[in-house]
């Protein structure tokens, strides 16, 4: 008896035994619970766009250690929760910097966490962290969002949405609100969507595209939503699922719309004088919202097209607004100046110039003594008659193409600047005309009378009897002067005395 009974004291013992270490065993698993299971992360295409993302999460501290690096352009680095004014940690690096290493400390035992990558060149990278086992909201990790530079047509978003139970619907709109209301303003705006629908916001249709991995596409196109006026916006987004719960962001990218052509200011004079003189052609001051590019067509007096020579172009960092123009071709000139803007939209003005010739003047030399138009000249044979039109004038630009011509009785004898008649053998009276000519065919004439006089001895010789027949006829003059003067002296009478008779 005593035997059974020390058996059946073992056997309690045992079974005793055996449920304290289920027991155990239980009370293990159950802590093992209260202290939570590995955080749900997700990151789609952690790897591209220069961005490489690690993590440690350890269990009996709950602490995520989330590490990253960034390659240039990446330059902000932010962690946030549901309410995304309620900063984890943001991390900003140089432009210098090509790659950037860092790392967070995520001590938050509950969190529905977004890691958010931006760059100043509209690429962005998401990354949600759901820690803890309280109640996690849905969220939204943006993969691609429009350029940072002005839109005036369709842009995109692309993303995805996560929630902890796949089932449930969710609701999803997104937000612009202008930048001119602050930062501040837009937050609480969108912050408080639900509470207020409608409110503040633009309330125009956007196309939300959804996949069946809950990735999400939203396309707008710009040129359709007329009452969206152009500026800079804050682009948001708020998320709910059908238990109320809800989530909102911000996408760090601003949004400019763009949809108004440049207004162009095209200045210049309308009508100067042809001249090798510089003058300025300026669309500079355009006025646009963006960076704006410059394309010039020149359209020349002679119907021909070209554009600008580089030596002609005013640069302003990469485009040229202005030109310097010489103005050396008479008649109309077109300047045709199209300007685009960073988003596309294009406008275009003309500016028409009329460049008015100035004509040469004749000047005619003969033997280097100018000569004056419509004088005569008596040329002695023998002699060395050098004329030259080297005096003539005309514009800086159209100087050095003058044409000449030489005409003796209406025969051209020369079409060079200067030229010697002592070639020809002349006698008699001749008229010699000099005859200058733009290359735009303005001319201008000087007229002279050239008398041939004979040989220069003959010349001579007939100088000194002119000039003793000169003085022959002086003496004569003279002398019948000093005649006829004393001739009218002994001319006068002598009268008597008249005496009264006496008586």
């Amino acid at each position: 008896m005593k035997r059974i009974i020390s058996i059946a004291l073992v056997l309690s013992l045992l079974f005793t035994m055996v449920n304290l270490n289920l027991d155990f065993m239980k009370e293990a698993i159950k802590s093992e619970e209260a202290f939570g299971l590995a955080p749900s992360l997700f990151s789609p295409q952690s790897t591209e766009n220069g961005i490489t993302i690690s993590w440690q999460w350890d269990n009996q501290s709950k602490i995520l250690q989330v590490n990253g690096q960034s390659e240039s352009p990446f330059h902000n680095i932010e962690i946030y929760d549901e309410d995304p004014s309620n900063m984890l940690f943001e991390y900003l690096f140089v432009v210098q910097i090509t790659t950037a290493e860092w790392n967070v400390t995520i001590s938050d035992g509950n969190c529905t966490c977004m890691i958010s990558i931006n760059s100043n060149g509209g690429n962005i990278h998401q990354i949600v962290a759901n820690i803890g086992e309280d109640i996690h909201v849905p969220m939204i990790a943006m993969t691609s969002t429009p350029s940072t530079g002005p839109h005036r047509g369709s842009i995109s978003y692309t993303g995805n949405s996560y929630n902890v139970d796949e089932n449930i619907t969710l609701s999803n709109t997104l937000i612009l609100c202008p930048i001119s209301t602050g930062h501040q303003s837009c937050e609480d705006t969108i912050g408080d969507y639900w509470n207020n629908l409608g409110g503040l916001v633009d309330t125009f249709s956007v196309n939300w595209t959804w996949g069946a991995d809950e990735s999400f596409s939203i396309s707008l196109n710009l040129q359709d939503v007329s009452q969206l006026s152009d500026g800079e916006y804050y682009v948001g987004w708020a998320l709910r699922d059908e238990n109320l719960l809800s989530s909102w962001s911000i996408i760090p990218n601003t949004l400019i719309v763009d949809r108004k052509p440049p207004e162009i200011s095209l200045a210049g004079p309308d009508m100067v004088n042809e001249s090798a003189q510089k003058i300025t052609i300026d669309a500079s001051q355009t006025d646009d919202q963006s960076s704006l590019y410059y394309s010039w067509i020149i359209y020349l007096p002679d119907g021909s097209a070209r554009g600008p020579y580089e030596d002609e172009k005013q640069y302003l960092n990469d485009a040229v607004p202005s030109l310097l123009i010489t103005p050396n071709i008479t008649g109309e000139w077109i300047f045709k100046a199209t300007i685009t803007d960073e988003a596309g939209n294009q406008n275009v003005s003309n500016l028409t110039l009329f460049v008015t010739n100035l004509g040469p003047v004749a000047h005619l030399a003969l033997n280097s003594i100018p000569i004056q138009d419509g004088s005569s000249h008596q040329l002695v044979q023998g002699g060395e008659w050098m004329f030259s039109a080297n005096a003539s004038t005309d514009t800086s630009n159209d100087v050095d193409e003058l044409t000449f011509s030489w005409l003796l009785d209406g025969e051209e004898i020369s079409a060079l600047y200067e030229f010697h008649l002592e070639e020809h053998e002349i006698s008699g009276v001749h008229m010699l005309n000099l005859r200058v000519t733009d290359d735009d065919g303005a001319m201008d004439e000087i007229s002279i009378s050239l008398i041939s006089a004979g040989s220069e001895e003959t010349v001579k010789e007939g100088k000194s009897i002119f000039v003793a027949l000169g003085i022959s006829l002086l003496l004569v003059l003279i002398g019948s002067v000093s005649i006829g003067l004393f001739r009218v002296r002994n001319s006068k009478r002598i009268l008597p005395d008249w005496k009264p008779n006496s008586k």
